[in-house]
């Protein structure tokens, strides 16, 4: 899964939502890229998974 965010100081927070989400420890290959805007203002985090 690719996962973007606008903000490097959500890092943390997507960390711990990964936990959350995948409680036994069992990640998907993932990649967290910061980027400067999204197409729609006001998204904070775009997740997209991988085929």
């Amino acid at each position: 899964m690719t996962v973007s965010i606008n903000d490097p100081r959500y890092g943390d927070q997507f960390i711990k939502l990964r936990h959350e989400l995948f409680p036994d420890g069992k990640y998907p290959c993932s990649a967290l890229i910061t980027v400067s805007n999204f197409a729609h203002p006001g998204i904070l985090i775009e997740f997209k998974r991988s085929q």
